[in-house]
């Protein structure tokens, strides 16, 4: 921990001017984030001083479809505003201009309800080293440049900053304009995240990212085909989920209609380490996920990516985002891949079908599975590239096949 405050403190020094000098206005953003409603999209951004902005929105090239000047709210120059009337799934354009600057973008709107298909990425433990976590973004925006099928939403999995009540480590490791990776990423996808240990008290990760929360840093979504329940394992006490949070799940996982289920958490039940793996998410969480049929269960923590499948119930650690890596260890439970390796994961639903591919920055597949929705089962394994498999409990683990 003393390394990682001594880092910050030499990023700090060399870096606070040039941020500045990017944008003389504009300190975060634009980026973007989903708060449940498919005919909606909400833009925040933060200045340095009071000004006011104009937003403009249109599809492809024709006359604007809106257009407003926005007004900072709170008491740190932030200004947000949600573009509503949206078609669902359509892309959508959009110019912010803050004083003589022009910031321009493309989103695309939720999917309809009814939809049977979905494209998204999740990764986690972006962290600490914004140059790395950069390369991973930058990763993740070939991807959806390549198959615009995957400019829908990213899902972290928490961990975003080290020090979550730092303001300079927000903009920094998060924020940070310098990263084009980054701002284009979040600038086109809205990011859902639960939120990590890193990331506590709490304060900086709401005013950043104002989700609808029922209460706490939990609260649910849907999109298209997807259900996402999101999991604050710090609502009664560090690491502690709590009987209210699990009550509040299970009623949302049995209410909810849609096919695929999806658990997004910090800490893995069942992961390959460093961190042992959290006793609450095995005893509470992994029930809910076999009676509910919950498809995957996303974590992060442990800096490395892993698979686990417990009854049919996939448990994937992805917290390869940027931060530096944890060894992995095969022989922890359940364990069916684990890689020491930043990454980032793609997820391709086709109606009754998901697959998952656990990917390297440089397009390595770590990891490939398949999972039919209705039994929640693994379908397939299939993994590519000159890597060391093994068979181990009707699924295939890797181990170490790369040095970082």
């Amino acid at each position: 921990m003393m390394k990682e405050k001594l880092f910050l403190k030499v990023v700090v020094v060399i870096l606070l001017m040039s941020i500045h000098a990017w944008g003389a206005d504009l300190r975060k953003g634009p980026y973007l984030i989903y708060t449940g409603t498919n005919t909606q999209m909400k833009m925040l951004w933060q200045l340095y001083e009071t000004q006011t902005c104009k937003l403009t929105w249109r599809q492809f090239a024709a006359h604007p479809l809106g257009s407003v000047v926005t007004r900072e709210y709170g008491t740190d120059h932030q200004h947000a505003y949600v573009i509503q009337g949206l078609t669902p799934g359509a892309e959508y354009h959009y110019t912010l201009s803050v004083g003589d600057d022009d910031y321009t973008g493309s989103f695309y709107a939720a999917p309809a309800e009814d939809d049977i298909s979905l494209k998204f990425m999740v990764y986690g433990d972006s962290r600490l080293f914004p140059d790395t976590h950069n390369e991973v973004a930058g990763a993740m925006v070939a991807a959806y440049m390549d198959d615009p099928g995957f400019q829908k939403l990213v899902i972290s999995v928490g961990d975003l900053v080290t020090d979550g009540d730092n303001e300079m480590n927000w903009d920094l490791e998060l924020f940070d304009p310098q990263q084009e990776n980054i701002h284009e990423m979040m600038a086109s996808l809205p990011l859902q995240s639960c939120m990590g240990n890193h990331d506590l008290p709490g304060d900086l990760f709401k005013k950043y990212l104002p989700y609808p929360y029922v209460t706490d840093m939990y609260w649910s979504f849907d999109y298209g085909p997807a259900h996402f329940a999101i999991i604050d394992q710090f609502a009664e006490g560090y690491g502690v989920i709590g009987n209210t949070q699990i009550e509040w799940l299970e009623d949302d996982l049995a209410l909810t209609e849609k096919k695929w289920k999806f658990i997004v958490l910090h800490g893995p039940g069942y992961g390959a380490g460093t961190h042992a793996n959290v006793q609450e998410v095995q005893d509470a969480i992994q029930p809910l996920c076999e009676d509910y049929n919950v498809s995957i269960v996303f974590a992060g923590h442990n800096h490395n990516y892993s698979r686990a499948v417990v009854n049919g119930v996939n448990h994937v650690t992805s917290g390869g985002g940027g931060c530096h890596l944890y060894p992995v260890d095969v022989n922890y439970p359940f364990i069916v891949a684990a890689v020491e390796a930043h990454h980032f994961c793609k997820i391709d639903i086709n109606r009754g079908l998901l697959t998952l591919s656990a990917e390297t920055i440089d397009g390595i597949v770590l990891d490939k599975v398949t999972i039919s929705a209705k039994e929640n089962d693994r379908f397939q394994g299939d993994f590519s590239g000159e890597q060391n498999v093994n068979s181990a409990g009707g699924g295939c683990f890797i181990e170490n096949l790369w040095s970082y």
